[in-house]
């Protein structure tokens, strides 16, 4: 197999083991909405973003530091050291943060929910903050090891193992917000078990210290980007809490839900992708006009799919959901742009990559977590979930227009932004439309959705057409229309 070939499969392969990870969330959607209330949802929210923040900040998580150190290894010794170092000093860490998180679970609970009544979910779901932290090196070593098959299968395990469980403890027990945080934990640890079993297996329990001192200098910054990037993604959720209810919280993470299908169907394959060959087209006579038309490429698709989200999730939540979750769909729109514009951002830090500025990401992201706090204020004590879903789209916008703007003055890719103008315009303007047209029923709903999608996704392509493309094509158009 060729190198280009090889690159391709397994990034795809990658893509759909990283897609099925993500999906038992959005597969298990019609069971949360109907067999837990809002106020539960919320709950659950809140408990990620609690092991989310406590992984970044305690968790000495050095996921990205080990394939670089690996690959740069010359030993086979010194490679297996590298893996087991980085999983003891995690180890380590994890536990310790997991252990004092389950100790002061009362407070703690307090703090994220203004209440001690959850301090068992806390307890019992810190201890993802280790399994997590398995399954991660695991997946990482793997990868590295090129064993793209291997990945899928587990990955697929997982899903079917942690859809049964909540099948079981949420349907059939009844359980609700314990259930699912039961299945999370089993498991996590069934896989996390068979992971560490394959660690151990290739690389033994051999710690360096100078390699561990190494790694833990190169992540830091890595960990303070991560934290700012997880404020800007998750503290909405406490600050709905904070301002309204869990309620309002398990609203606001339903219509998140949805607006996530565009990073994880349409961005993260790409990415995927596209995190290799952008170096390789740098070297290129023609990377600027590729640059450009890869930019508008996936710029297109990233409305279009944000278009059919906004369009056809209420219809989904009206379907699948019990009426206390149908209001979420009123974030949707908002919360759709948002992820247009964050992918939009990604690709735009190449730039600092390409020039060795990475620092300039933290900035950009600090900037984007100042706007999301004004935002917060601003919005959410008046308009609640929906008011969280404006403010994260406005923080989105400008994060992006300020990374497209400093983009320029390291690696300029010199892309050309007239088409995002008609792509906004045309975004709202469906929007509106379709909430002009009052449905008689869920096919009415369904056919003018249909053809509002098709039309405003046929405009943005139209738009990033070339002059003479768009001739040639109206020219079709008026000899059709004599």
């Amino acid at each position: 197999m060729s190198s280009s070939k090889q690159i391709f499969t397994h990034s795809s392969i990658y893509a759909i083991g990283n897609i099925s990870r993500q999906l038992i969330s959005f597969v298990m959607l019609p069971i949360y909405t109907n067999y837990l209330t809002p106020e539960d949802y919320g709950a659950v929210a809140l408990l990620i973003f609690l092991v989310s923040l406590i992984e970044i900040i305690f968790g000495g998580q050095l996921f990205q530091a080990v394939p670089k150190y690996y690959h740069q290894s010359k030993t086979t010794d010194e490679k297996r050291a590298v893996v087991s170092t980085a999983l003891l000093l995690t180890t380590f860490f994890s536990s310790f943060a997991f252990i004092i998180i389950a100790v002061f679970r009362e407070p703690t609970s307090t703090f994220l929910f203004g209440t001690n009544n959850y301090s068992i979910y806390v307890g019992l779901f810190s201890s993802l903050i280790l399994l997590h932290a398995f399954e991660q090196y695991g997946l990482t070593f793997i990868r590295i090891l090129k064993k793209p098959w291997l990945f899928l299968w587990l990955s697929m395990a997982k899903l079917v193992t942690q859809l049964s469980l909540n099948i079981l403890l949420i349907v059939y027990f009844d359980l609700g917000l314990l259930g699912i945080v039961t299945s999370s934990i089993i498991s996590s640890i069934l896989i996390s078990a068979v992971l560490v079993g394959f660690i151990i297996r290739k690389c033994g329990f051999d710690f360096n210290q100078k390699i561990g001192k190494t790694m833990i200098k190169f992540s830091w910054p890595l960990w303070l980007s991560g934290l700012i990037g997880l404020y800007i993604g998750s503290s909405n959720r406490y600050f709905l809490r904070i301002f309204s209810d869990l309620t309002e919280v398990g609203l606001f993470e339903l219509a998140v839900k949805f607006s996530a299908i565009i990073s994880s169907l349409i961005w993260l394959p790409f990415s995927q992708y596209w995190q290799t060959e952008r170096f390789q087209i740098a070297k290129t006579d023609a990377a600027y006009t590729t640059y450009n038309n890869v930019f508008k490429s996936v710029s297109v698709l990233l409305f279009s799919s944000a278009i059919g989200i906004a369009l056809f999730t209420p219809i989904v939540i009206e379907f699948m959901s019990s009426e206390l979750f149908h209001p979420a769909a009123k974030a949707v729109p908002y919360l759709a742009l948002a992820a247009v514009f964050g992918s939009l951002t990604i690709f735009h830090n190449f730039s600092f990559i390409q020039n060795e500025n990475t620092i300039e990401i933290t900035k950009n992201n600090t900037f984007a977590a100042i706007i999301l706090t004004f935002s917060m204020f601003i919005f959410v004590p008046t308009y609640g979930f929906v008011g969280a879903a404006i403010g994260a789209m406005i923080t989105s916008i400008l994060h992006f227009v300020a990374t497209a703007y400093r983009s320029r003055f390291y690696y300029d890719l010199k892309l050309k932004y007239n088409f995002l103008s008609i792509a906004l315009a045309g975004y709202w303007a469906t929007i509106l439309l379709s909430d002009y047209f009052t449905p008689t029923s869920i096919l009415h709903s369904l056919l003018v959705n249909a053809v509002l999608f098709v039309v405003s996704s046929g405009i943005f392509a139209f738009s990033i057409l070339s002059r003479s493309n768009k001739s040639f094509i109206a020219n079709k158009i008026r000899g059709i229309l004599g």
